[in-house]
């Protein structure tokens, strides 16, 4: 029984991780799901951050598991036992790499190794509990190991309870209500709940019915094996929220990190009822990137476009760039795919859309741009334009906000120049 339960776990997790690296690899890279069954499209993953390396990683080690899952006596093998538990250790590790970033992100990946480490014990303590030592009845020994398992799960409930609780401030704060990250951390505090009001019930049977008894019976392993079977169920439904929440961005974590913006530009237009920030930098000569976030209509977007405007008698043309948002959501063009800003002076920003409530056709605001070594000039710097990448979040449209890369045609100049 005990074999049966660890391969199938094992296959179980392998299988996880397979998909998990095939969903990520292309979602990273933009393409379909079957060409992300490549593992040759997997190795980008190398260039997503911590989070890619650490999807690999985990997917390695929990190949590499199955050295143990396969002859589970080498956990007290001295000769390999230190292995055999390093592996799926080092596994769990890699799991907590899955959320390396926001607010004291080196805090996060203790407090998420400390979380990993410690729903393994509860969790998988459960489900082992459950489906193996309370498979029959039995003597003395599995009452041993009933009662150690409710013993030592108890503070790992703890640690598992302060360290989400720490997570979840970290990464969301307040705004559970708000954003989808937090409406689905919501669901999962309820599944985990319900697991814990399980726990603290079956822990309390087992000090009072296990105390002093020296076997196992048919019906207390019965009742027992249900109890703790609960318990794993929720624990699956809890771990299925964690899995849709790799999937959205928490609302202390930057959509957009790395980028540096010097201008922010404010636009409400009560007629049109759109509201929008746009973000400018470096806002000097050369190429600079922008974020616009539209908070307002929530749906009915059309013909969303910025127009850069160069200062009078600078006699270059204006650069018109079309955004594809047809939503509320954020849309960044990087600095490094930047558009040419050739001249240092006074710019003007226009900002066209269209809603359900009428058109706003070429609301201004100016802003200053700056030399390249960050002093006002005249003379233009000439820099060729290249292909727009504009990545687009928080489609509302959508049950869970996501990422999209989609490369546009360059910025386009009008006939006319400024001034």
């Amino acid at each position: 029984v005990t074999v049966r339960f660890l391969r199938a776990t094992w296959a179980v997790a392998l299988l996880g991780s397979v998909l998990y690296v095939i969903a990520f690899a292309a979602d990273f890279n933009g393409t379909s799901l079957g060409t992300a069954l490549s593992p040759g499209e997997w190795l980008e993953l190398n260039d997503a951050g911590w989070e890619g390396r650490g999807a690999l990683l985990r997917l390695v080690l929990i190949a590499a598991s199955g050295w143990v899952a396969m002859r589970p006596e080498r956990i007290i093998d001295p000769q390999t036992a230190m292995w055999a538990w390093a592996v799926p250790g080092f596994a769990l590790v890699a799991v907590a790499m899955s959320r390396i970033e926001g607010p004291a992100a080196w805090l996060g990946f203790i407090v998420g190794v400390a979380h990993v480490l410690s729903v393994a014990v509860w969790f998988g303590g459960a489900a082992l509990v459950a489906r193996v030592v309370l498979a029959g009845p039995g003597e003395d020994d599995l009452v041993q190991a009933t009662r150690t398992f409710s013993r030592i799960s108890i503070p790992a409930i703890l640690v598992a309870c302060v360290t989400g609780i720490i997570q979840l401030v970290r990464l969301d704060g307040g705004n559970l209500f708000n954003t989808s990250h937090g409406r689905v951390l919501l669901l999962k505090v309820v599944a985990v709940a319900a697991m814990l009001a399980v726990a603290i019930a079956v822990r309390q049977q087992v000090t009072m019915r296990l105390d002093r008894a020296q076997e196992l019976t048919v019906p207390a392993a019965d009742r027992f094996r249900r109890a703790f079977g609960a318990e794993a169920a929720f624990g699956v439904v809890a771990l299925a929220f964690s899995g849709w929440l790799l999937g959205l961005t928490p609302a202390n974590v930057d959509q957009f990190p790395g980028e540096t913006y010097t201008r922010e530009l404010r636009f409400n237009d009560p007629g049109s009822g759109l509201e929008a920030v746009v973000k400018i930098g470096p806002s000097q000569v050369g190429a600079n990137g922008f974020r616009i976030e539209v908070s307002a209509p929530e749906e009915g977007i059309s013909n969303l476009e910025l127009a850069f405007v160069p200062p009078e008698g600078s006699n270059l043309p204006t650069m018109v760039q079309d955004i594809p948002l047809t939503t509320w959501g954020t849309a960044q063009l990087d600095i490094a795919d930047g558009l040419p800003f050739r001249v240092g002076g006074t710019w003007t920003l226009q900002l066209s859309a269209a809603t359900g409530a009428g058109v706003l056709d070429g609301a201004t605001a100016t802003f200053t741009v700056l030399g390249a070594d960050g002093t006002e000039v005249t003379i233009p710097a000439v820099v060729g334009s290249a292909p727009v990448e504009v990545e687009i979040i928080d489609q509302s449209t959508t049950t869970a906000p996501f990422a999209t890369t989609t490369t546009l045609a360059p910025a386009t100049s009008t006939s006319a120049p400024s001034g």
